[in-house]
């Protein structure tokens, strides 16, 4: 039992002793039944920190650019953008849609030069090549993995390119010498024996979509 034995009433603090302690104990003295900590700062809590860059306190709003990694666009994703930008404020039947559903649809464009729908033959041939023109965003996020030899998760939703980061890094991790899980392998990647520092599943991608409450990445850096 953890926590805090009293709930409403005095009583059940001994009601629940009484409990732990057992129809055989009941007339033995409570020592070593129940350790009380009266001070949270004491040594024997374990003390949380934020991660190296991550601010510390509850997240809001306002700790946004100090979480946000920016990075700008170039080569061909951003000529794509621009062309796409400017379809979206000159065709009428884009103009018709609001203006949350455009700018969502001029989003997909951030993570790659061509809509993720068309990522396949000459498209993805081009991409895979020049990553770094034509998907600056995962060409960075993929360097960065690189470099770094800790677990980690990269979550990113289907519609922003989910396959393409999932072919990026796995290219990556044949050059660096790891190996890249999907959900699949959840369960491997978790393995706290085969795999508490990545020596056989170093990252996962996960679909966001997917990804939902009570999946658990465990040992992630």
């Amino acid at each position: 039992f953890t926590g805090t034995p009293v709930g409403n009433d005095a009583s059940e603090g001994r009601y629940l002793l009484d409990v732990i302690k057992g129809e055989a104990a009941l007339q033995l003295n409570d020592e070593g039944f129940v350790s009380s900590f009266h001070a949270r700062g004491s040594a024997d809590f374990p003390q949380e920190v934020p991660v190296k860059g991550i601010p510390d306190g509850v997240l809001h709003d306002g700790m946004l650019e100090e979480l946000v990694k920016k990075h700008s666009l170039h080569g061909e994703a951003l000529k794509r953008y621009i062309l796409k930008e400017v379809e979206f404020q000159t065709i009428p039947r884009l103009l018709r849609l609001p203006e949350e559903k455009r700018t969502g649809r001029l989003a997909n464009y951030c993570n790659m030069h061509v809509h993720y729908g068309a990522y396949h033959s000459l498209n993805r041939t081009a991409l895979l090549h020049d990553v770094k023109s034509h998907s600056p965003k995962m060409y960075v996020v993929a360097k960065s993995i690189t470099k770094r030899d800790e677990k980690c998760v990269v979550m990113i939703a289907r519609e922003m390119g989910f396959k393409v980061m999932l072919e990026v890094l796995r290219i990556a991790g044949k050059r660096a010498g790891f190996k890249v899980a999907t959900l699949d392998e959840l369960g491997d990647f978790n393995d706290a024996r085969k795999n508490l520092r990545g020596k056989r599943f170093r990252v996962l991608v996960a679909e966001s979509g997917q990804a939902g409450e009570g999946v658990q990445f465990r040992h992630v850096r």
